[in-house]
């Protein structure tokens, strides 16, 4: 049976405050108000800022599973997040099944693989293969670990796996709460740019636990 976006959402969330030994706080980014609260609360105790994007997909390709992301929405992270180096992220697991997971002893984090917005190029437009604008703007994004692959145009990028990630502390993560605070945008503004199935997490100061 095919498992939901929102049970890969809460299991990728609990095994990862779970697996990484700081507290990490986490908020959703579907209503305005979740968006602004979760915001307010990383300034306040000075945590790093992430944000992801989570996918789900039960298409098998040769070698891994393919997905689907808005042309707009892409172009539009890349265009905000530019510099800020792994700290928003599309999420791309590799279990969307009850037999999957089963079979994997319900790992969800050592099957997840991360994609740093931070390190994709500006995209053109996807087309068909006349060579035509695809008509929902729709980027195909062929998960291969440890890469992937986005059409139209390919585009290799390097993949993290989440379980890598976070046993070794995160490491890296700038956060974009300085976005906000250096430059003068708008959190609640920003917010609305993801879809669904998108969280905020707040990774706290390790002297403050």
């Amino acid at each position: 049976m095919r498992l939901s976006e929102k049970t890969i959402e809460l299991n990728f969330c609990a095994q990862s405050s779970a697996f990484l030994n700081q507290r990490l706080i986490w908020f959703g980014l579907t209503q305005k108000q979740e968006a602004k609260a979760g915001f307010d609360a990383c300034t306040r105790v000075n945590g790093r800022l992430m944000i992801f994007q989570f996918k789900a997909s039960n298409m098998n390709i040769r070698g891994g599973r393919r997905f689907n992301a808005p042309h707009n929405q892409m172009q539009n992270l890349i265009n905000r997040v530019r510099h800020f180096q792994r700290s928003v992220f599309y999420v791309f697991p590799l279990i969307g099944t009850t037999y999957e997971l089963e079979y994997n002893n319900g790992d969800i984090l050592s099957n997840t693989w991360l994609l740093d917005v931070a390190t994709i190029p500006p995209l053109p437009l996807p087309t068909t293969r006349r060579g035509t604008p695809r008509s929902k703007g729709i980027h195909y994004i062929d998960v291969i670990p440890p890469k992937a692959i986005i059409h139209s145009e390919p585009v290799e990028v390097n993949l993290i796996n989440a379980a890598e990630f976070l046993s070794q502390g995160a490491p890296g993560v700038d956060g974009i709460q300085n976005l906000f605070v250096r430059e003068d945008h708008d959190f609640e503004e920003y917010h609305l740019i993801f879809r669904k199935n998108t969280c905020g997490a707040i990774l706290l100061p390790r002297f403050g636990w």
